[in-house]
């Protein structure tokens, strides 16, 4: 049914716009929303397809941003795009916190939007670059801390490692800004191989 209805619609859109009854800056918006609607149909049909709302929230954002990207700002449209992407994955942790990988994507594509605002709405300086990068890493490490709160109903208590160090990047961009580039990368690295380390040594 989702690809009987989503080249129906496009089969339509396209007559229309031939016709010049849809302005050609809306046809790639009112094509994007017609992929969408049949996943919000699958998820309204049995909430348990959660996994509908993903691509149909995405696309139904990302429409808006198609339309409205004209008359906004160049540099505002990639947080748009982002956000959009984030806010399913927030939607879907929300009405089914067992599904707590959600929250992973969901604050890291967060993270970065809202990095990208604060660089975009105050300075475009190197300065204001490294300030993003340390938003960027705060809110990467208060992602994974959420998880780690959630431990006693899942099984997280290997996130407090990656919060800890990107808690600490955070800051430490945040505190010594430009002379911490040569220290954060090494820190990653070592917060991935702890990651890995207690991973593998997990029992399956």
């Amino acid at each position: 049914l989702i690809p009987a209805w989503v080249l129906t619609v496009i089969g339509g859109i396209i007559v229309l716009s031939e016709s010049g009854r849809i302005p050609d800056d809306f046809v790639a918006g009112f094509i994007l929303l017609s992929i969408a609607l049949p996943f919000f149909v699958v998820y309204l049909v049995n909430r348990k397809n959660w996994g509908a709302l993903i691509p149909a929230g995405v696309l139904t954002v990302v429409t808006f941003i198609v339309v409205i990207a004209s008359n906004a700002r160049e540099e505002f449209v990639p947080v748009l795009v982002l956000t959009a992407i984030a806010l399913p994955f927030f939607f879907v942790y929300t009405r089914s916190p067992e599904n707590w990988w959600a929250l992973i994507p969901a604050g890291i594509l967060a993270s970065i939007a809202g990095g990208l605002l604060v660089m975009f709405a105050f300075s475009e300086g190197s300065s204001m670059f490294v300030r993003a990068s340390g938003i960027f890493f705060l809110g990467w490490g208060l992602t994974f801390g959420a998880l780690w709160l959630r431990r006693a109903v899942h099984d997280t208590e290997w996130a407090k490692w990656p919060a800890a160090v990107l808690l600490a990047c955070g800051l430490g961009v945040i505190i010594f800004g430009e002379g911490f580039d040569k220290l954060w990368p090494l820190l990653i690295i070592v917060a991935g191989v702890v990651v890995l380390y207690f991973g593998l040594r997990r029992p399956k």
